[in-house]
């Protein structure tokens, strides 16, 4: 009993005190089907900000010098036209916006992933005041920052149904 104690006991030491494994690059192997559940969680808790229509907590997901292109619009450049533009949606009681990713995938180098998939919004129609909805598809980059955080810093909607079969 003793020695199967202390056999465990180096063993552990012996893991322990080993250091990570490393890639033929030098560093540390990413493990990108850990990042891409990791985004695919952060754009659920996107959904969740604007439902709950928090302007502060959607702009911050972007970049400072992130961009955003949207139908029918000049491509949005930085934090501040990013954040002008979630607060001009919010103002719509009507508008809700829900998203969900097809796929994600994440570079070898663990630094940039990005999102695919679809989407549904609802807004006023500012020619009948009545809500309509659209579907249509997303494309967004992340880029992981030195805090560990990832921000998207290029996202993209396209007005069109969900891909086909």
């Amino acid at each position: 009993m003793k020695r199967s104690i202390a056999a465990a006991l180096l063993c552990g030491l012996l893991l322990t005190g080993c250091p990570p494994p490393v890639a033929k690059n030098g560093r540390a192997p990413v493990d990108r089907n850990a990042i891409a559940e990791r985004i695919r969680r952060d754009e659920a808790g996107g959904v969740a900000d604007w439902a709950s229509r928090d302007v502060d907590r959607i702009a911050t997901r972007y970049a400072a010098n992130g961009s955003l292109i949207v139908p029918c619009q000049p491509r949005l450049a930085g934090a501040a036209r990013i954040r002008a533009h979630v607060a001009a949606l919010l103002r719509d009681p009507n508008f809700e916006l829900r998203f969900d990713p097809d796929r994600v995938d994440v570079a070898e180098s663990g630094d940039l992933a990005y999102s695919v998939g679809t989407y549904t919004a609802r807004a006023t129609n500012p020619a009948t005041g009545r809500p309509h909805s659209e579907v249509g598809n997303y494309l967004t980059t992340y880029r992981r920052h030195r805090d560990g955080s990832w921000k998207a810093i290029d996202g993209a909607a396209v007005h069109g149904g969900p891909p086909q079969a």
